[in-house]
């Protein structure tokens, strides 16, 4: 009984938490709904290898990365995945009182923007509130994951994993095996040939020795990579006292009035960091801090904050190239537009193609720039942008300053009422005079849930408003004749609910001079 509730930490029930922690922002990925489609025999597996001590990780795969730098990223396989959170759920509790309040990163509750945050308060603390000249040194590990040494790793833990080892036999075992493996044996590259070229040899894993590197993209590596610099934390702020000191993962900045004591506290740092870690470290300019910080995607100043320059540029780019595939469709008086599910309408017309997936990427994309963008001082500059990019935001809705859905997704529904309610939320542009008419595909009819523009109810069980299908064109048409925008919903064969799956694919809108005098399609 006592063994049982010893080795109760690698136990079936413990690997079912680490395994749910792991699935978090995952579930639709396919490595994790296969482990899910075979839970119980993958859970059973690795328990019973564990407790024998015959856990080995499997080959992962490789990709590249480039921004801001071309470097290789190796993600493990998804059961060593569930092992890792296994072990860090375990040694976080243990490990966490040591760690220094001026460390960030993959910790809870202090990400980037609580370390943009601690840095301004420091500045602003030590400058006595803008009444004196503050300045910062700001150093960073040259190569830091690549370079790490796994020994003196091994060495930091130590006395963690024997004060635990009575209580969870084999956990020191299960460290040694993760630090000590080398994920570039078997890998499976998914990047092109050419990617992998481009990064620099002594940014690849291994390219350093066989005692050094480990493998970014690991939840262990982020952790360790706390472990392995909290020496550096101590000696900053315990032997040097520096007050102000911020570190994130291997980037670190010294804050204080004398220049002078900065420029000495670099040698020291650099000696430390040779000698106890075996790291190079590599140093700016010491400057004042009213220059500005260049740090975790901000410009940090002693009152505010503004985003990054390279931040900007690249979301920018990226709704730029995305606008250019969802770019609508004009066709001018006279012409016809061919479109699939629905016959050619005749022009003027302005044609928005609505795919659900498109959409999506659209709001993710600006949810997570706006994200990182609303901490700093840059109203103006989301407007500006939501202002230049108009075809992507006229997918979304401004909100309380946030960019959320407009289209509705398709869910389950009990009833049409009930789907027809869900696919006319939004489809009324916005600053649009008349309302946007839906118009709805049911079987071989096209259907307007609200009546009107001249047609009669059917004499059928339901008695709707509407035509036979092949004549929605002309139902658009006439639709836009009076001003109004058109919505088309059209019918898949699965069912969604109690009802057949319809999805939202174009809106009609009757084109302005101005929008014709931007680009036309034959």
């Amino acid at each position: 009984m006592t063994e049982v509730r010893a080795n109760r930490w690698f136990g079936v029930e413990a690997l079912a938490g680490a395994a749910k922690r792991c699935a978090r922002r995952k579930r639709g990925r396919p490595d994790a709904i296969a482990f899910r489609m075979r839970e119980g025999e993958e859970l059973l597996a690795l328990a019973a290898r564990l407790g024998e001590g015959r856990y080995e990780p499997e080959p992962g795969r490789v990709f590249v990365t480039e921004r801001p730098k071309y470097r290789e990223v190796h993600a493990a396989a998804y059961r060593d995945r569930v092992v890792h959170h296994l072990l860090h759920g375990l040694l976080e509790p243990a490990l966490e009182p040591g760690f220094s309040s001026a460390s960030f990163a993959c910790r809870r509750g202090r990400g980037t923007h609580a370390a943009a945050l601690a840095l301004q308060q420091w500045m602003w603390r030590l400058s006595r509130h803008g009444g004196r000249r503050v300045y910062f040194l700001q150093l960073d590990v040259v190569n830091f994951f690549m370079s790490l040494h796994r020994p003196t790793l091994l060495e930091l833990l130590a006395p963690v994993l024997r004060s635990l080892e009575p209580c969870h036999p084999g956990v020191r075992r299960l460290c040694e095996t993760i630090v000590a493996h080398d994920p570039t044996r078997g890998v499976l590259r998914t990047s092109t040939p050419g990617l992998f070229v481009r990064v620099p040899p002594h940014k690849r894993l291994g390219a350093l020795g066989p005692e050094r590197g480990l493998p970014i993209g690991n939840l262990t590596s982020q952790f360790f990579a706390n472990v392995y610099l909290t020496p550096l934390d101590r000696f900053v702020q315990r032997t040097l006292g520096f007050r102000g000191y911020v570190r994130y993962v291997d980037d670190f900045i010294l804050l204080d009035p004398n220049a002078e004591r900065l420029e000495r506290a670099r040698s020291r740092v650099e000696e430390f960091l040779a000698e106890r870690l075996k790291l190079a470290v590599r140093a700016k300019p010491i400057a004042p801090v009213s220059r500005g910080v260049d740090f975790v995607g901000y410009v940090v100043r002693p009152t505010y904050l503004l985003p990054r320059r390279r931040v900007v540029r690249a979301f920018e780019e990226k709704v730029r190239a995305m606008e250019r595939d969802l770019r609508p469709v004009y066709v001018g008086a006279g012409a016809r537009l061919g479109l699939p599910g629905l016959r050619s309408v005749a022009g003027p017309v302005r044609a928005l193609r609505l795919q659900e997936a498109a959409n999506e990427r659209v709001r993710t994309l600006w949810a997570s720039y706006e994200g990182h963008l609303r901490h700093a001082a840059s109203w103006r500059l989301r407007e500006r942008i939501w202002r230049r990019f108009s075809e992507t935001s006229r997918r979304l809705r401004r909100k309380a300053g946030c960019a959320t859905r407009r289209f509705a997704l398709v869910r389950p529904c009990a009833s049409l009422r009930e789907q027809v309610r869900m696919l006319e939320r939004g489809i009324t542009p916005e600053g649009s005079r008349k309302r946007a008419i839906l118009v709805v595909q049911v079987g071989r009819y096209a259907e307007l849930p609200h009546g009107g523009f001249g047609l009669r109810r059917s004499r059928g069980r339901r008695r709707a408003f509407g035509m036979c299908w092949r004549f929605a064109h002309r139902l658009v048409e006439r639709i836009l004749r009076r001003g109004h925008p058109v919505a088309v919903a059209l019918e898949e064969p699965e069912s969604c609910g109690n009802v057949k799956r319809r999805r939202l694919a174009y809106l009609f809108e009757p084109p302005t001079p101005k929008s014709f005098s931007k680009e036309k399609t034959p």
